[in-house]
């Protein structure tokens, strides 16, 4: 009982810091703000837009299956773009992110948008 209590306390102070996933744990994408000090789930959720926020998470889960996440660029008669939605946790908290445009293709870093129904190689890099 006091350690319920004293969680929802932190919990509800935001004093949750330390709760995000370990620093030194391996990053799976590249990001454009390397310096950056890493937010939990709920410290980004509670902050006003608009606001960047760096996140150490695990991936639980994602949508479309792995062969819709590329669509065929709009506009263009060739090309392909992701769109994808994941699934992240951390120790403070779950959302979903929805991931589309430049910032999939910096996300998938060096793997190119293609048809994945039909590239399974690129479909097994994505996977």
């Amino acid at each position: 009982p006091d350690l319920i209590r004293q969680y929802d306390e932190r919990k509800l102070n935001n004093v949750v810091a330390a709760w995000g996933a370990p620093h030194n744990s391996p990053a799976l994408t590249v990001t454009t703000h390397p310096n950056m000090r890493y937010s939990t789930i709920r410290e980004m959720l509670l902050s006003k837009p608009p606001m960047r926020h760096k996140l150490r998470v695990v991936i639980r889960g994602f949508s479309p299956d792995v062969e819709k996440m590329c669509t065929p660029k709009p506009g263009t008669a060739s090309g392909f773009q992701y769109g994808v939605c994941l699934r992240v946790i951390d120790g403070t908290d779950t959302v979903d992110v929805y991931v589309a445009g430049e910032e999939a293709e910096r996300f998938f870093h060096n793997i190119t948008p293609a048809d994945l129904k039909k590239d399974a190689k690129t479909r097994e890099r994505v996977a």
